[in-house]
């Protein structure tokens, strides 16, 4: 979660370990160059299947403060 220049630069370097990249971001859009997709952060939990690592990259504000938590986490 969290697609912007730190989110992006992670992606690209995941590349080269092979790993499925799927971006977030306010609007759903952005460079989807090193991501397979790119969902808005208001859908994405709902449309993102479970992950088996995931990344928060996101400044720390209201409207990111409870996009995790250990429900979302323990959600299988």
């Amino acid at each position: 979660m969290g697609y912007g220049s730190i989110g992006r630069e992670l992606a690209r370097r995941a590349q080269a370990f092979d790993i499925r990249v799927w971006g977030v971001t306010r609007s759903g859009k952005g460079d989807a160059t090193y991501a397979e997709k790119i969902l808005p952060s208001t859908n994405s939990t709902k449309s993102c299947p479970r992950p088996i690592t995931s990344l928060f990259a996101a400044p720390e504000t209201q409207e990111t403060a409870h996009l995790m938590s250990a429900a979302r986490i323990a959600k299988k």
